[in-house]
């Protein structure tokens, strides 16, 4: 199992994550998405809050078709969509870390936009 770290926007993010609460869906810009598959567990990071959640997914990551109908009413022009369950939602009550925190912790590398892979042993941080 690999883990990932997905970013939500401050301005849309909670709105956003009703919907993929709601669908059981997620999706994102990161290129890096391709390489999600099913039984991998997808931290949601909202900006400027924390971690909101942990979730499974159900389904590998596949490529948005051309013209599909997303759930979304913002205009990103997202690559990948999958599947999800929640495991754990904490949207109304998220811890109060920084993404330098949670980096330094977790030993991620990389900027939250770019739906970053958790190494080994940092999913226990998070």
């Amino acid at each position: 199992m690999t883990a990932f770290v997905a970013s939500l926007g401050r301005e849309t993010g909670r709105s956003n994550w009703e919907i993929c609460k709601r669908e059981s869906l997620m999706a994102t810009r990161a290129g890096s998405a391709g390489t999600i598959r099913a039984g991998d567990d997808v931290y949601i990071w909202l900006a400027q809050t924390g971690l909101i959640a942990r979730t499974r997914v159900t389904s590998d990551a596949r490529p948005v078709r051309p013209g599909e109908q997303l759930p979304w009413p913002d205009l990103d022009p997202y690559r990948y969509v999958w599947s999800m369950q929640v495991v754990s939602d904490r949207v109304d009550d998220p811890p109060s870390e920084s993404w330098s925190d949670l980096q330094a912790g977790a030993g991620i590398t990389s900027s939250p936009q770019f739906l970053p892979r958790v190494p080994p042993g940092g999913a226990a941080f998070l």
